[in-house]
């Protein structure tokens, strides 16, 4: 049986996908570990904090996380006096440890922030559309040759999971 790294390396549907971001401009995973690619690039982020507040907006990519969310959800529900200005810090250091391609994609919107991410970028996402357009497949038993089968949209699905999501970000509110 191949190794999910031998897999990643056939050609395929979605393989800069199942590579898990290799060789793309920026990539977020939260179906296992909290990973980053930048450019190609792994890039540790070590500070739970920081961890919470990325893994919270990768999961709501292209949507606001406010400052009350963002503070309920690193504090576990009981956010300290100063919460904001510690959210404010936490995300400057965070763009920074992300350089300068993925950092940017925290972008501050009123009444927070969010990341500006593409459905491929985020595994969640990648995720929920593979699973969407397999059960479309399945609905409308897509002919053979006219794109990917359901079962191979399904599979691809799966095999974006790389353990238990969000293991090593602690937080028990955002899980």
């Amino acid at each position: 049986m191949a190794s999910s790294a031998e897999a990643a390396g056939r050609a395929g549907v979605g393989s800069v996908i199942r590579d898990r971001g290799q060789g793309t401009v920026f990539w977020v995973g939260v179906l296992g570990p909290l990973m980053v690619r930048s450019s190609g690039e792994p890039v540790p982020v070590p500070a739970p904090k920081q961890r919470v507040i990325l893994a919270t907006l990768a999961l709501r990519a292209g949507q606001v996380a406010s400052y009350d969310e963002l503070e309920e959800i690193v504090w576990d529900g009981a956010p300290p006096a100063g919460a904001r200005v510690a959210i404010r810090n936490y995300v400057k250091r965070l763009r920074q440890i992300l350089g300068p391609v993925a950092g940017r994609r925290i972008v501050t919107r009123d009444p927070g922030y969010a990341l500006e991410a593409e459905p491929d970028e985020v595994d969640a996402l990648r995720f929920t559309a593979l699973c969407s357009k397999g059960s479309e497949a399945i609905r409308f038993d897509t002919p053979p040759g006219s794109g990917p089968g359901a079962w191979e949209l399904l599979g691809e699905a799966i095999g974006l999971w790389r353990g238990n999501p969000l293991v090593d970000v602690p937080s028990n509110v955002l899980i």
